[in-house]
């Protein structure tokens, strides 16, 4: 791999393990979730089972997100298909 993507490749990776992170945590604790949102994102959530199957379908998409950032940064030429979905998914959810 080329010296001039290392940037990106190491943005990608920050991406990548964000996404699967924060997924994991949701998919697996969702007490701790609700915690999480209120301390990072000043949000104040009540538990639900109609949350619940909301957060767990969210979840899969954070850790899918996660895996699909991870094959782009580990080779960003070869799977640019990647890279561009992954700007397109960031900007739908701008």
């Amino acid at each position: 791999m080329e010296k001039k993507y290392t940037a990106g490749r190491a943005l990608l990776w920050a991406i990548s393990g964000y996404h699967v992170l924060v997924g994991l945590v949701m998919l697996l604790s969702g007490e701790l979730a609700i915690k999480a949102a209120k301390v990072f994102g000043g949000m104040t959530l009540q538990g639900g089972p109609e949350q619940g199957a909301i957060g767990e379908m969210f979840a899969c998409y954070l850790i899918a997100f996660g895996l699909l950032m991870g094959a782009a940064a580990w080779n960003p030429v070869k799977n640019r298909a990647a890279v561009t979905i992954g700007a397109v998914l960031f900007a739908l959810r701008i």
